[in-house]
């Protein structure tokens, strides 16, 4: 299976080279919205329910199908909201998923009001109570930094995953709506056009 998110390599060997994070963040501002965004050094799905580890709830998830491979791009919100204990039962049942595709991003609303957003890139995008964030964040050993995407990669959409994209886009459980350009993927791209 190939990695998520890859460094594309200069060297003639075409051998994927899965990008490793350094655990830092960056206080961003993002469409006049101040947020941070924090690199994933290890397992993202662990770094979010330390994240949320403090809330009860209620959480709301969507999960933005970016490059679908058996189903059709959308963002699929899922109806019901969810309490901790499962939140955390939904984010081990996906993890495979989630922590090894680059098909999608998910999107997690707590009920305080913040936003966690995990990224198809390895990184979290963190909105709300910036400072109890960035405070966790440090706790973690993370420390503040540049987090830039400026350097060629590739994302991984691996066959072996395909049942967990159907067993979403396929459920009653989810609502679908279009993708957002510019917000789920970049306006130019050329896969979107028809989106």
């Amino acid at each position: 299976m190939r990695p998520k998110f890859c460094e594309i390599s200069r060297d003639a060997d075409p051998a994927p080279v899965p990008h490793r994070w350094k655990p830092v963040y960056e206080r961003v501002r993002l469409k006049n919205r101040d947020s941070v965004v924090a690199a994933i050094a290890d397992s993202g799905i662990d770094l979010i329910l330390k994240l949320t580890d403090q809330s009860s709830g209620p959480f709301g998830i969507l999960y933005v199908l970016v490059v679908p491979r058996r189903t059709q791009p959308g963002r699929y919100q899922l109806k019901e909201w969810l309490d901790r204990v499962a939140l955390v039962a939904y984010l081990e049942t996906y993890r495979a998923y989630l922590e090894g595709d680059g098909r999608h991003h998910l999107w997690i609303k707590c009920g305080d009001n913040s936003l966690i957003v995990y990224d198809r890139h390895e990184t979290i995008y963190l909105y709300g109570d910036l400072e109890e964030f960035c405070g966790l964040l440090d706790s973690l050993g993370y420390s503040e930094g540049e987090v830039r995407i400026d350097f060629p990669h590739e994302h991984n959409y691996n066959y072996e995953f395909d049942d967990e994209e159907r067993s979403i886009a396929d459920s009653d459980e989810y609502m679908r709506f279009d993708l957002v350009p510019g917000q789920d993927y970049e306006r130019d791209d050329p896969r979107f056009e028809s989106a």
